[in-house]
């Protein structure tokens, strides 16, 4: 049933609870506020029928009175005469121009009711004004002519008894409206937060997939780690570990030997550069070698024994006595052939380690892993992206809550003056749980 069908039906049960009250949601107020718009524009407590009837009677009656007074001959000396013959027949142009301006509303609803008025008063004042400053003149001497001004008057009198029930009628219309215009935005807010809802349901849902997705890799990957695929792969790390701390040690050995010849190698590479000592060049590149990767260095015999020879006759400017301890250092590195043997030793490892390189990275297990925790990761990013997005779409739609309840305040108080506490607004929608 209607709201206004209710309403109506309430009215007419005498005998019903003076404290009972419609409770409607925002689909029944919503028809119902149009339909008292309705009824507000088409109906009126106020006779306005008789109103525009008398005020088109005084105009017939003015129109005869007008055509009466154009009839009228004037005695008097000719210059007194143009005067008012003058002022008179500006008496009957306004009122002429007033008769034709006024256009009687086609039907009494408040906007056309409204409208007469607003420009039938404009009409009338401006007639009224003009007709007093020839009224000036032609009263004394044409004394019908003030019939014409009462008759102007009376019509002026007819229009500000229209002033109260239209003013009250445009409030009653505003209120109405006002009514509405919150009823939409409620309705367009819950609107809003219904899709502000929707989307933080899907992205929710989206996030529920990518963590299934996340833990299901997280299960793959440790279901591989129990596989003998995994434990064979565990077994070649174990052993490229130890490969490197072996060629770490070896590393150590070479650098060993080559600490006591540093300052020797340093003052001839400078030399070298400078050209006070001139090397060749397999000798310049073995001694680059040997101060920054001495693992990699080329034909080192040859070098130390250039070296023994060279100490021999020049010392390039260090003192005698640690020319004697590197001399003695070079006899040993050359006689017990030290340096090559670390240096060979050093390089199988090398070899080894390259091998077993290759075989780790080409391992299948090793692939479906880094594919398993490149997917993972992957996801782990959209998933945090999609937490971001859910956490603004969680804080606007809170704010679009706290908007809607100010709205569903705002439309309940409009509703209880409207229909005089008869009729409670009820949102059809609970708050959100983060609002409650």
């Amino acid at each position: 049933m209607k709201l206004f069908d209710r309403l109506f039906k309430k009215k007419e049960e005498s005998t019903a609870a003076q404290h009972d009250v419609i409770i409607v949601d925002s689909e029944e107020l919503a028809e119902s506020l149009q339909h008292e718009v309705d009824c507000e524009i088409e109906k009126f407590d106020f006779d306005f029928e008789t109103i525009i009837k008398e005020i088109k009677d005084t105009l017939q009656v003015l129109s005869k009175k007008t055509d009466e007074l154009a009839q009228v001959k004037l005695e008097g000396s000719i210059r007194q005469n143009k005067i008012i013959e003058f002022n008179k027949n500006n008496i009957i142009k306004q009122i002429k121009t007033l008769i034709s301006n006024t256009k009687f509303p086609e039907s009494y609803s408040y906007d056309e009711l409204a409208l007469f008025q607003q420009k039938t008063k404009y009409s009338l004042h401006t007639c009224l004004e003009n007709s007093m400053k020839s009224y000036h003149y032609t009263k004394t001497v044409i004394p019908d002519s003030h019939e014409l001004i009462d008759l102007i008057k009376q019509i002026a009198g007819r229009l500000e008894e229209m002033d109260n029930p239209l003013v009250s009628k445009k409030k009653r219309l505003a209120q109405l409206t006002d009514a509405k215009q919150q009823l939409s935005q409620l309705r367009q807010k819950t609107a809003e937060l219904q899709k502000q809802e929707q989307t933080e349901q899907k992205l929710r849902e989206k996030m529920n997939f990518l963590q299934q997705d996340i833990n299901t890799a997280s299960d793959e990957i440790e279901k591989i780690k129990k596989t003998p695929e995994w434990e064979n792969y565990t077994k070649l790390l174990r052993e490229r570990t130890t490969l490197r701390k072996e060629q770490e040690q070896y590393l150590r050995g070479l650098n060993t030997q080559i600490a006591p010849l540093v300052k020797l190698l340093n003052r001839l590479e400078k030399q070298s550069k400078s050209q006070r000592h001139t090397l060749k060049d397999c000798h310049k590149q073995t001694l680059t070698q040997l101060l920054t990767t001495p693992e990699r260095t080329e034909d080192t015999t040859s070098f130390f024994i250039y070296l023994s020879e060279l100490l021999s006759h020049d010392t390039l400017g260090i003192n005698p006595q640690k020319i004697e301890k590197i001399t003695a250092h070079l006899k040993h590195i050359l006689r017990n052939n030290a340096f090559e043997e670390q240096q060979a030793k050093y390089k199988k490892i090398d070899n080894e380690l390259e091998i077993l390189e290759k075989t780790i990275n080409e391992s299948e297990v090793v692939r479906k892993i880094n594919d398993l925790n490149r997917a993972r990761n992957d996801e782990t990013t959209m998933l945090h992206t999609f937490e971001s997005e859910t956490n603004m779409c969680r804080k606007r739609a809170k704010q679009l809550s706290s908007e809607k309840k100010q709205l569903i305040e705002n439309v309940r108080q409009v509703t209880n003056i409207i229909f005089n506490g008869t009729v409670e607004f009820k949102d059809s929608q609970g708050a959100p749980e983060y609002l409650e």
